[in-house]
């Protein structure tokens, strides 16, 4: 049997153990996933992080680890990424160089780091973020190097999804 672990976030993040409902899932669902590990023949993990947080948190023996990384081998790369490069900056008027996110806005996602990212690249560069309504503000934020903004939204959208979490 093989076992493939993305990430271990609601081993990880406190904040992934604080409502009602979780902490009555949680240990039966820990309990599963140690139990599934260990009958596992190959554990495939996709970074490092993740290989070490099985090893803490799941007791995975290391021989039966495999860090596989997500679509890095070119047999991935779309033919036509040029062409849907050219796409995108024509849509959303940027010039080559720019950095491009997609996806959730939660605080396991270390948005904090990518406003660092972007905030340390030449001011020519320019960001696109997908992002759902609720996080428009957020992005707004990011896309006007305003840290100090961005930190506040990101930690008040935690705040609520937690409190939406709890039963």
């Amino acid at each position: 049997m093989l076992n493939t672990i993305h990430d271990l976030t609601f081993f990880v993040r406190p904040d992934h153990r604080a409502s009602q409902s979780e902490m009555l899932l949680n240990p039966p669902f820990r309990l599963f996933c140690r139990l599934v590990v260990r009958r596992a023949s190959a554990v495939f993990v996709d970074s490092v992080t993740s290989a070490q947080d099985a090893r803490r948190h799941l007791h995975v023996d290391p021989a039966k680890l495999r860090v596989v990384p997500l679509a890095t081998s070119p047999s991935f790369t779309n033919k036509a990424a040029g062409h849907i490069d050219e796409v995108v900056r024509r849509r959303h008027h940027v010039s080559p160089g720019y950095l491009f996110y997609v996806g959730a806005f939660w605080p396991h996602k270390n948005i904090q780091r990518l406003v660092r990212v972007y905030a340390a690249l030449p001011e020519s560069w320019e960001i696109l973020l997908v992002a759902q309504h609720q996080h428009h503000a957020l992005v707004d934020a990011i896309a006007r190097r305003e840290g100090a903004r961005a930190d506040a939204i990101a930690r008040e959208h935690a705040r609520i999804a937690r409190r939406n979490l709890d039963v």
